[in-house]
Parts: C-alpha cells; structure tokens; sequence
C-alpha cells in the first residue's frame, strides 16, 4: 500500500515540478509579450496560481511521505526509538486535525458561493 502511495506521489510530485516549470514559462511569455507588443495573454497570472497550489499541495504529501518535513529535532533525537514513534503518530494526528479543519472551512466557503449565504 505504502509503495503504490510513494509511487503515485512521486509521480504528482514530478507533474507538479513539470507543471511549474511551464506556468513559469507562460508568464515569462506574457510579460515579455506585454511589454514588446502590447498584448497580454488573458488569465495567465491565475492559471500559475492554480498550477502552484497545486503543486504545493503534491509537494505536501511528498514531504510527509519522504519525512522531509522541518520539525526541531533536539529532543526528538534523544529519546527513545519508542517515544519518536509515538511523537510520528502524534504530528501525524495533528496534521489529519488541521486538514480536517482546513476542509471544512474550505467546504463552507464553497457552499456559499454556490448556494448563498446561511440566513
């Protein structure tokens, strides 16, 4: 399970690396266009958006999955193997919390924009 995880991760990582690399290209493209021959390519500045936090959020799950998060590993390391497991499971569990809130959030404000406000 983990493998299949790793290997569909690293391939949305890689997308996402691509997919930035253009979105680069593309307003590389319309600023130059803008300012040599006054025309502007509609949409670019947004469509780098998405690509970003898109690939942001591909570049999450790599971090959590290759444990290359930042995370201050003074005491970490001195305890034991026993207690920074506990620690993993912990920051884990905390994370699905934050996501969870952070989704639920995200959820409302789109109802609202698709139904209307709740009065």
């Amino acid at each position: 399970m983990i493998g299949i995880l790793t290997k569909s991760v690293n391939g949305i990582v890689q997308v996402g690396g691509w997919s930035l690399l253009a979105a680069a290209c593309l307003v590389t493209y319309d600023v130059l266009t803008r300012k040599l021959l006054n025309i502007s390519i509609a949409g670019a500045d947004e469509i780098s958006g998405y690509v970003f936090a898109i690939s942001t959020a591909g570049a999450f799950s790599y971090a959590l999955l290759s444990r290359a998060n930042i995370r201050i590993d003074i005491i970490y390391n001195l305890v034991p193997p026993v207690v920074q497991r506990i620690l993993d499971v912990l920051s884990m569990a905390m994370t699905a919390g934050f996501l969870t809130v952070l989704t639920y959030y995200a959820y409302r404000l789109l109802f609202f924009f698709m139904i209307g406000p709740p009065y």
